[in-house]
């Protein structure tokens, strides 16, 4: 079955008898956000999808959208891709090696193997990096670190954890990132010297793609002035204060990777309530209204010291 050589992004196939998946159902609509199936059942497991009612997939590539598609799915093209591939390099700007090179003065980039103390040091990472204190983004990726998946981690010369990422195993031959996590006072070019020893370290174990992950609210050119992705790169660019995708895709365009395009599928006609169903089970809302108090609280605190000064120099004014 071609459909088995495609998973949406954060799902797994595992040598394992372990299933985990996480399925969000409301409105009468379910959002199977996760899924890490043993490879032994995947099979019966696409074979259940004509029995689904109202489902609903995100993350899906051109191919795994068009199979769905045969089984009457609908998709809406949300985002884009960011897939290295290890027989090509990555690597040749100069800028880009300038920004690895200054990130290794710094430290050195491990793979970390699982145990119970490099869950806990990992889960320490996780609240004490740089957005840790905003509304965390849920169901989208996997984010507990487990031995099915891969975990790089930058670690100053001071022996400290600084930054790591969280990998999974998407696909046969494909490493995909789940989540990157940096604290506040990481050195420039850390992130890129992750990605560099990742990406290494992906060929050596003969992963033939390495997946950055989806940005969403990204089209592909020749469809981009179609509705509705019109109207959702729209929607996306009034919510860039909230999820600076604009910062995202310019991170991960610095690697030249090839942009694929991803779906978001449904076994039903979608509808603006899928995309209050992801958005609500995302918690993006609870970010999008913490953002939107910070900016509001940004813009009456400058109000207020404009204000002030604008009294005091009428005082001072008045004086002379």
């Amino acid at each position: 079955m071609k459909i088995m050589k495609n998973l949406p992004l954060s799902w797994s196939s595992i040598e394992s008898n372990k299933h985990s998946s996480v399925t969000i159902s409301k409105w009468n609509l379910s959002w199977l956000a996760i899924n890490i199936l043993p490879n032994n059942t995947l099979i019966k497991f696409y074979k259940n999808f004509d029995n689904k009612s109202k489902l609903i997939i995100r993350g899906c590539n051109k191919e795994f959208a068009a199979e769905l598609e045969n089984k009457g799915f609908s998709k809406i093209h949300f985002g884009m891709e960011a897939v290295l591939h290890t027989k090509v390099n990555h690597f040749d700007k100069k800028s880009l090696n300038s920004l690895i090179k200054r990130g290794l003065n710094k430290g050195n980039v491990k793979k970390i193997i699982f145990n119970e103390e490099n869950k806990i040091k990992f889960n320490e990472l996780k609240n004490s990096s740089i957005h840790s204190n905003e509304p965390q983004l849920k169901n989208l990726f996997q984010t507990e670190f487990t031995p099915y998946h891969h975990l790089y981690v930058f670690i100053s010369n001071n022996n400290e954890w600084m930054g790591a990422i969280l990998a999974s195993e998407n696909k046969r031959h494909k490493l995909h990132t789940e989540l990157l996590l940096r604290k506040k006072d990481s050195p420039n070019g850390m992130m890129e010297s992750l990605i560099y020893y990742m990406f290494n370290d992906a060929k050596e174990h003969n992963f033939k793609q390495l997946s950055l992950g989806e940005v969403p609210f990204r089209f592909s050119e020749n469809i981009i002035a179609q509705n509705p992705f019109k109207f959702i790169g729209e929607i996306g660019k009034f919510l860039t204060f909230a999820y600076n995708h604009k910062g995202l895709f310019n991170f991960k365009n610095k690697f030249q990777p090839e942009w694929i395009p991803l779906y978001i599928c449904s076994s039903n006609k979608i509808g603006f309530r899928h995309f209050l169903l992801i958005l609500f089970s995302s918690n993006f809302h609870s970010l999008l209204l913490y953002k939107s108090f910070y900016k509001l609280k940004n813009i009456l605190l400058s109000f207020s010291k404009n204000h002030i000064v604008f009294v005091i120099k009428k005082l001072d004014f008045n004086k002379t």
